[in-house]
């Protein structure tokens, strides 16, 4: 089992980043592009969905 994988994705025609890093008790899962990310996971056991972007790209 790979504890870490990154593969391109394209979306619309662009290309973003998924990454997913695997540990023992979660799975951090992100897709990253030139503007932000979305990544979901896991702090202490309780449930973290973030996301961010440029406040200049909006």
């Amino acid at each position: 089992m790979d504890m870490m994988r990154m593969e391109p994705v394209n979306l619309e025609g662009r290309t973003a980043l998924a990454i997913e890093v695997k540990s023992p008790k979660t799975t951090l899962l992100a897709v990253a592009t030139d503007k932000g990310y979305i990544m979901c996971g896991a702090i202490r056991g309780g449930k973290v969905i973030a996301g961010r972007l440029e406040a200049d790209d909006i």
